[in-house]
């Protein structure tokens, strides 16, 4: 696994229970020195006020 990379999980806390897709966001030192990983959630459903931690990707294509 490195920084970028998309991987698929089920996260905790998630509305729905299924295999959602995720973005690494661990630096690469930090995932030599640690057995765990920082990923950020993707989705296309917005909810209905982001949080100030939520990051919205406008024009992505």
């Amino acid at each position: 696994m490195k920084p970028g990379d998309i991987v698929l999980g089920t996260f905790r806390g998630a509305v729905e229970t299924k295999l959602r897709p995720a973005v690494v966001l661990s630096s690469e030192i930090y995932l030599r020195e640690r057995p765990d990983v920082i990923v950020g959630i993707l989705t296309s459903k917005l909810p209905g006020r982001p949080a100030t931690t939520d990051h919205v990707l406008r024009d992505w294509r």
